[in-house]
């Protein structure tokens, strides 16, 4: 559901770990307040010994430096007293190994403290809402003018074989989530604003409907889109699109850089962006196959973006399942990235300009359907203090968050397998 790159699948994590981390009561890495953060590890290589450095979670200046406890058989434990930790919320453990022949090898392990007590506030301009009413109220003067052609059906097999192929999806990760066996695939477009054709790719079960509804946003990039396969196989009729008015189907050096640079609050790339999206879902409600009462929205990083932006702009959208979701709490991630300190004298971040009207932060007090998200603890592009802060502020209380432990920006099979689950329920 959340990974649907234009790729081959391949087995092997973005994140290569150095270090196994674990801990048998607080799995999650989730610590209580009033609880020491107790962390065991193993590492993969003989080691005389560990030396580690805390933070906040993407800072770079620890607040307190230690060794780990050497336990037998290259078993090693590592003790954070409660004390130490000042504020709710992530912090990172930066490990330095020493293999003890001149060499060193490095690691990190993120964990959470009293998270649901974190403060992240919203920091909304005045004008947000207006802005966004103006903005998304565009694209009432804009008729779809849509075309979608037809261009071969896949049937068992041939899904898994194409999935593999073009989709980086695993090779039936599902099977008892199947609902059709035999799917049509077809090319759409339609108009939306700044005069741009907006193209994707559509599956759909062999059949009438009308069927429950997904739009897949991308991740960052302008790239081309896979055909949902796999989605429309869950029973979804389900529409992949390229959201920069590029063509879905082009080859890699076809597709041009995408801008840089904001001027002010009445431009940023993005404002079209977010309008795109909500024009995807008025295109997929218009059709006759499809149930508008029954409409999710999913991605991953980019896509998880898109899908909070979509579901706080568009009351359409019934369900949300967002993979670690990029562009949240920018403040703090700015923030820790330009510090010189360690970050440990203040709880609340300054704004950080326009990227306020496009915070998916400043978004989540809008979303009132069902949401599911993960965040890896380990994820250096889309940190777990900033997804947990988004988190916080979703206006649903129907909400969920599944927490990865040493697990980077990534797609995980489990997650996965129990989203279709989720989602059927909610839709």
């Amino acid at each position: 559901m959340l990974i649907n790159l234009p790729e081959k699948y391949y087995p092997v994590l973005s994140r290569q770990r150095k270090i196994v981390f674990y801990n048998n009561e607080n799995v999650d890495f989730l610590f209580s307040a009033g609880q020491d953060v107790v962390i065991y590890c193993v590492t993969l290589e003989r080691a005389v010994n560990m030396h580690y450095g805390v933070s906040r979670n993407m800072y770079r200046i620890p607040f307190v430096t230690g060794y780990a406890e050497a336990l037998p058989a290259y078993y090693w434990r590592i003790t954070i007293p409660r004390e130490k930790l000042l504020y709710p919320g992530f912090y990172d453990i930066n490990i330095v190994i020493d293999h003890g022949d001149g060499t060193q090898t490095e690691d990190l392990c993120v964990f959470g403290y009293d998270a649901e007590n974190m403060v992240m506030p919203v920091y909304r301009p005045d004008d947000f809402e207006s802005f966004w009413s103006d903005s998304i109220g565009r694209l009432v003067s804009i008729p779809l003018n849509s075309e979608c052609t037809h261009q071969r059906d896949y049937t068992g097999e041939e899904i898994d074989e194409y999935n593999m192929s073009n989709a980086a999806i695993a090779r039936d990760y599902d099977k008892d989530g199947h609902i059709y066996e035999s799917v049509s695939a077809y090319k759409v477009s339609f108009d939306s604003v700044g005069g741009k054709r907006i193209y994707g790719m559509l599956a759909k079960p062999i059949g009438d409907g009308p069927f429950p509804v997904m739009v897949i946003f991308p991740g960052a990039g302008n790239k081309g889109r896979p055909f949902p396969l796999e989605h429309a196989r869950h029973g979804y009729l389900a529409i992949d699109i390229n959201v920069h008015g590029c063509k879905a189907d082009m080859e890699l050096e076809e597709y041009p850089a995408l801008p840089n640079g904001v001027n002010d609050g009445s431009f940023h790339y993005f404002k079209d962006v977010y309008a795109h999206i909500v024009q995807a879902v008025s295109y997929m409600a218009s059709r006759n196959d499809a149930d508008p009462g029954r409409i999710a929205v999913a991605g991953g990083s980019q896509g998880g973006r898109l899908s909070i932006a979509c579901a706080a702009l568009d009351k359409r959208v019934k369900a949300v399942v967002a993979a670690i979701t990029w562009w949240a709490g920018m403040p703090y991630l700015f923030n820790a990235q330009k510090s010189q300190d360690d970050g440990m004298g203040r709880e609340v971040w300054d704004a950080c300009g326009n990227e306020a009207y496009y915070d998916v932060l400043n978004h989540a007090p809008d979303v009132k359907c069902p949401v599911l998200l993960n965040v890896g603890l380990t994820d250096g592009t889309s940190p777990a203090q900033c997804v947990y802060g988004m988190y916080q502020n979703l206006g649903t209380r129907d909400k969920k968050i599944v927490a990865f432990p040493s697990m980077g920006h990534d797609w995980s099979a489990a997650f996965d397998i129990e989203a279709w689950k989720w989602l059927n329920a909610k839709l």
